[in-house]
């Protein structure tokens, strides 16, 4: 700070002198040459006084010579008594103006330049991170809003620029990055969290779970990977069980899909909804039963949990943006917080409008966050045009919000008309 203060005090005296001086010189300028300009004239006049009176015999020639010679040296001595000593006295008010002047863009340079208004933001949330650490992290508090978690990262930001080797901080901040939608500088992260610990559990199922989100083949497969290292550390692990089940699935690899499902049922109840549910997903990877063999219209709470029936539609205008190939993403989030994970997810090529799918638990990309975790959800179809579920320029969406409890005995419509904004 000592040295912010120093150096605008020594911006304010340069501006002052590099304003100042110019001008001084400039009046100094001035008044010599109006000065020097009366003084030649004036001895032009005599000059031709003396040209007169030579010519009416006032004067003779020798003495016209000797008064030219010492006009000529007075007016030679005039000028040099000039430009050394006479300079027009500089009044205070203009140089206060030019001193206010300097000041006011310096001190606008400076506020710009340092950033004020930045510094207090920060300021103000590393007094507030404390409190939304407690909030989102210990008691994982719905109601902290996206502006909250911009906050709390700006706090984990500067903490791990004073402990940039600390794996844990990493991976909140890539956490807290996924839930607001910043999923690039979350993969960015986690993958330093992994750095720093290659085998920290939970940043190699965080960093598999974001990476699974965009439906990409070799995001794909980098998830599956790591999920089967967590797992030589962790064989019981549900959440890594669940998205390695969800990812290899994804992938056609039918033989780890079921090996993780059967994994994972065996840690759960026979009793619970879900060991159903897995029971019904081996079945068709194996090909004893067929996918979405509900009856279309309805809206059930299935042995799996909760299902929804999806009608996707788009505007006739936009419609011939896009080929029949197109990849369209049906996803749920919450729509009471701003969290922007999906709690389930479909990836398909449209074919033919309107496009209908299921989307239920089975989609979920955790075993712990799923669509039955919603009490209302915001139901998003949209057609990407790099193939990824994260938003970018041209894409274009619809939405709904739905009370999960609330029967609906027809499909859900969504209709496409709304270009994405990053």
């Amino acid at each position: 700070m000592i040295e912010l203060i120093l150096g605008t005090i020594g911006l304010i005296i340069f501006a002052f002198v590099i304003v100042y001086w110019p001008w001084r010189r400039a009046i100094k300028h001035n008044w010599q040459y109006s000065q020097q300009q009366m003084n030649k004239t004036i001895t032009q006049q005599r000059m031709g006084e003396l040209q007169v009176e030579q010519q009416q015999g006032l004067l003779s020639d020798e003495d016209k010579s000797e008064a030219e010679k010492e006009l000529a040296l007075a007016y030679a001595d005039e000028a040099g008594v000039t430009a050394v000593t006479m300079e027009q006295p500089i009044g205070r008010q203009p140089l206060l103006i030019i001193l206010l002047l300097a000041i006011t863009g310096v001190v606008a340079t400076y506020w710009y330049a340092s950033e004020i208004p930045s510094l207090k933001q920060w300021q103000q949330a590393m007094v507030d991170f404390p409190t939304l650490a407690q909030r989102a992290v210990i008691q994982a508090d719905t109601t902290v809003t996206a502006e909250e978690y911009q906050t709390l990262a700006l706090g984990l930001r500067t903490n791990l620029m004073k402990k940039p080797d600390d794996p844990t901080g990493w991976l909140l901040l890539g956490r807290v990055y996924t839930t607001i939608g910043y999923i690039e500088p979350s993969i960015q992260a986690f993958e330093k969290a992994l750095a720093l610990k290659p085998d920290h559990l939970g940043a190699q199922i965080s960093l598999s779970q974001t990476l699974a989100m965009s439906g990409q083949p070799p995001q794909l497969q980098r998830a599956k990977l790591l999920l089967q290292q967590a797992l030589k550390t962790a064989p019981d692990e549900y959440d890594a069980l669940g998205l390695l089940a969800i990812v290899a699935t994804q992938l056609d690899e039918t033989e780890l899909a079921v090996q993780s499902w059967t994994s994972l049922q065996q840690q759960i109840p026979k009793n619970d909804p879900l060991y159903q549910s897995i029971n019904e997903r081996i079945a068709v990877l194996q090909g004893e039963a067929e996918p979405n063999n509900m009856d279309a219209g309805d809206t059930v709470v299935a042995s799996n949990g909760l299902v929804l029936n999806i009608e996707v539609n788009i505007d006739p205008s936009l419609a011939k943006r896009f080929n029949n190939d197109a990849v369209l993403f049906i996803f749920a989030q919450d729509a009471l917080t701003d969290n922007k994970m999906p709690a389930a997810v479909v990836r398909q090529e449209v074919g033919q409008w309107p496009v209908s799918i299921q989307l239920s638990d089975d989609n979920a990309m955790m075993a712990s966050y799923k669509l039955s975790s919603l009490s209302k959800a915001r139901l998003v179809a949209r057609i990407s045009t790099d193939g990824d579920v994260m938003p970018s320029a041209g894409d274009i969406q619809g939405e709904v919000i739905m009370d999960m409890a609330a029967d609906h005995a027809s499909p859900i419509q969504i209709t496409i008309n709304t270009e994405v904004t990053p």
